[in-house]
This record gives C-alpha cells, structure tokens and sequence, in this order.
C-alpha cells in the first residue's frame, strides 16, 4: 500500500526587476514590481516556486524582502558592481532543494548574473529564456503554468 506524502517539488524563478513599479513603500518586492512578468507570476506562481528577483537598487532579494518605491535603472556599471554579491547571495541558497530554476534576465542583468550561471553551466535543470521579452514572457508563462498543473517545468 503506498501513503501519499506532499513532497511537492520546488523550484526557483529567478527574474529581474521591472521599470514598471506601483509608488509603495514597505510592501513585499513582489507587489511593488509592475511589468508584464511580475502581473504573470503574480497571477500563475503555484506555492512551491520561490522567487527572487534581482533588482538594480536592491541586488539579489527574495520576492517577500520589503522594499520601497525606487526609479533606478540597471546599467551595465551597476551590474558589474552588483556581481559579487550576487554570486554569494545565490550559492547560499540550497539550490539541490529545486527541482529546477528558471531564469529570465534581460541582456544588461546578465552581466550580474553571469558568474552564477557559468556555476550552472552544467546543470541540466536550469532553464535560461532567451529572445526578445516577449518570447521570454511567453516562456516564463508556459513554464510557470506547466507547475501549477502539476506538469514538469520542462519541455
């Protein structure tokens, strides 16, 4: 006789930031970020997908970190800046408690990411969108939707 235990897996979204924000303050990172990818997974994410969300004021939080309004830019300055940070605020988090990560950066927040994904260059559950923002959308959509139907993320 098998017993059902909810061992549901996780998995990471790891997303920049939007220009697009509501004027809040103290709110979680995840109300405060307005752009198209944020109304996605605000409207899809199931409770097994962790967010973080790399932001250029903010670096590398968690989708729950309370934050202010802000109106600041990533530049490709900022996001060199931003690297190492990011990169030690990545690894320590359990990655092998994720099932899978999905990743979508735009091209300038790439470079403050880019150490963690040479870290993950070899890791066949990880998920890089690629295109234009909106074949990303369209991608963060499917695989975001794909969880909650209790599908793999991957295709």
């Amino acid at each position: 006789m098998e017993i059902f235990t909810n061992n549901e897996e996780k998995y990471l979204l790891i997303t920049s930031c939007s220009k697009a924000k509501k004027k809040l303050d103290n709110v979680p990172a995840i109300e405060l970020y307005d752009g198209p990818a944020f109304k996605i997974i605000r409207k899809y994410k199931p409770p097994n997908v962790d967010v973080l969300i790399l932001s250029a004021k903010y670096g590398l939080i968690d989708e729950n970190t309370i934050i202010n309004y802000y109106d600041m830019e990533m530049s490709k300055e900022r996001a060199i800046e931003l690297k190492n940070e990011v990169f030690k605020k990545f690894f320590q988090l359990k990655l092998d408690d994720y099932g899978e990560i999905f990743i979508n950066l735009g091209k300038i927040y790439h470079i403050a990411f880019e150490d963690c994904l040479n870290h993950l260059e070899n890791s066949t559950n990880v998920i890089v969108a690629q295109g234009t923002i909106g074949i990303r959308l369209k991608t963060l959509k499917e695989w975001i939707v794909n969880i909650g139907s209790g599908s793999n993320g991957s295709k």
